[in-house]
């Protein structure tokens, strides 16, 4: 009895000892033939409608068994399948597609299926407003068959930072660039788009592109007689016919044309305003700047610097007018001028940030050489060389805070501004404290009234569009020249004498 219950549990032991064996044997050899067997083929996510192109079901994995390997393609869920290992297929219709490879190698069988989005149309969208709704853009235009992509410019910083890091986002994006049907521009102010000038022109030959059988589109909610003077020295900059500009809201209309007629056919059907810069734009040969200014983009000059050039005679204006006729003592008229062109290079925080280290070491180094006797010019000499010293402390911050600038332009700004030194001890030596303290103050403010005013778009806009309104402040200095009344300030001053003068008559 004893002998039958102990060969009978050692038959059930045994059994199921062989079972689990041969189940763990399965799965092992489900997952070696899963591992080496293996539907696979690349493709874009991207196609271009009505477009061959190969399908190649080659990189997929099958078992070295010596049995048949047959590869079944099916371009739509109900579509016929295709017996091939690479075939050419063309999509005819817009749209998300379905993609499906069948392998089949005896008994086993693989399927892979991917999605792909075929356009009709590639666009590129170059925009520095971060509060739009870009997803739900590209979705719209993905409606519509449009394979939209868009470039995020980062707008922080000055304006030569701003373009170079244009200029490093363009060149991100050349690819896009180079296959684009159509390329829309919806920024704020025109730095993107000298940017995409100088980008466009300094291409190397072997990367060089035509873009006369694409269109470019600009994106304004101004007005747009303010800007036609850029837009077209843009258009001339990168030798095409036109460009279009239309309102953000004609997006949808943009989406859904099929051809530029179509477009403008939409747009006059809906109502919807636009404007078309071409050559009957051409400036009159009597506006020389214009033509000259046009020649410079076209050569590679960046607008910024053709900008600084021409707001120059507004700055010495704006300086000119608060000294003579609102009263504001400043340290002369270079000085400020200059600080107001360094706000356009180093930006607003670092320049103030300068001007207060160059003050306070002045101030250090007046009291320090006030026990030592030194000649006036090798004092100022040393005190020069001591402040440009200090801007490695400068440097030092830019770089440990990562401000946005570009070291090597911020190097001559910043030796300017060092020049105040020279003129607050001078003024500090023979006035006082007080009166020096007062005509840094009016320097500073005067050059930040002139930088505030300089740097609003629509002012940078109408100044790049006309050059030739340059000869206007120009003509205001030659008559502040003249004005011998009272300053705005001397009225203040002067009010209980005049009130008693008043009261007397």
């Amino acid at each position: 009895m004893k002998k039958n219950i102990l060969l009978s549990l050692f038959s059930f032991l045994f059994l199921t000892t062989s079972f689990v064996y041969a189940e763990g044997d399965l799965e092992s050899k489900a997952e070696i033939i899963e591992s080496v067997f293996e539907a696979r083929f690349e493709m874009p996510a991207y196609i271009q409608q009505n477009k061959a192109l190969l399908f190649d079901a080659t990189p997929s994995k099958f078992l070295n068994n010596g049995e048949r390997v047959d590869y079944f393609w099916q371009f739509a869920i109900d579509a016929k399948e295709q017996k091939k290992k690479q075939i050419i297929h063309t999509f005819s219709e817009t749209g998300k597609q379905k993609i499906l490879l069948t392998v089949r190698q005896g008994e086993n069988e693989s399927v892979l299926e991917k999605e792909v989005f075929v356009y009709s149309k590639q666009m590129t969208l170059i925009a520095d407003d971060a509060n739009k709704d870009y997803e739900n853009i590209i979705k719209r235009a993905g409606e519509n068959g449009d394979w939209l992509h868009v470039i995020h410019l980062n707008t922080q910083g000055n304006s030569i930072r701003k373009q170079e890091r244009f200029l490093q986002s363009f060149h991100g994006n050349y690819e896009f660039f180079k296959s684009s049907h159509q390329i829309v521009f919806y920024v704020q102010d025109f730095e993107s788009t000298a940017s995409f000038v100088r980008f466009y022109n300094n291409l190397p030959q072997d990367k060089a592109f035509s873009l006369k059988d694409k269109n470019i589109f600009i994106l304004s909610d101004g007005d747009f007689s303010r800007s036609t003077g850029v837009i077209n020295n843009m258009r001339k900059s990168l030798g095409i016919e036109e460009i279009f500009m239309m309102r953000f809201s004609s997006l949808q209309s943009f989406f859904e044309a099929e051809s530029r007629e179509n477009f403008l056919q939409i747009l006059e059907e809906r109502g919807q305003e636009y404007f078309l810069v071409n050559d009957d734009l051409r400036p009159s040969r009597i506006l020389f700047l214009s033509r000259m200014i046009s020649s410079f983009l076209s050569a590679g000059i960046p607008q910024s610097t053709i900008y600084l050039l021409l707001s120059f005679p507004f700055i010495a204006f704006l300086v000119a007018f608060n000294r003579q006729f609102v009263g504001i003592t400043t340290f002369g008229a270079y000085l400020p001028i200059m600080i107001a062109l360094s706000f356009f290079i180093l930006g607003l925080g670092l320049t103030l940030f300068v001007a207060s280290l160059v003050v306070s070491i002045s101030v250090g180094l007046r009291f320090f050489f006030a026990r030592i006797d030194l000649l006036f010019i090798p004092r100022s000499a040393l005190t020069l060389s001591i402040m440009a010293l200090s801007f490695f402390f400068v440097i030092w911050v830019a770089v440990k805070f990562q401000v946005s600038v570009v070291i090597p332009l911020a190097i001559f700004p910043m030796l300017v501004i060092s020049t105040m030194s020279e003129k607050f001890i001078a003024a500090h030596l023979h006035e006082g404290f007080k009166v020096a303290f007062m005509y840094m103050l009016g320097t500073i403010i005067t050059s930040f009234i002139a930088y505030f005013i300089l740097s609003l778009h629509m002012v940078s806009a109408f100044i790049l569009s006309y050059p030739e309104v340059i000869f206007l402040p120009l003509f205001g200095i030659f008559l502040l020249g003249r004005f011998s009344g009272l300053r705005i300030t001397e009225y203040f001053r002067f009010w209980d004498l005049l009130s008693d003068t008043g009261a007397e008559e």
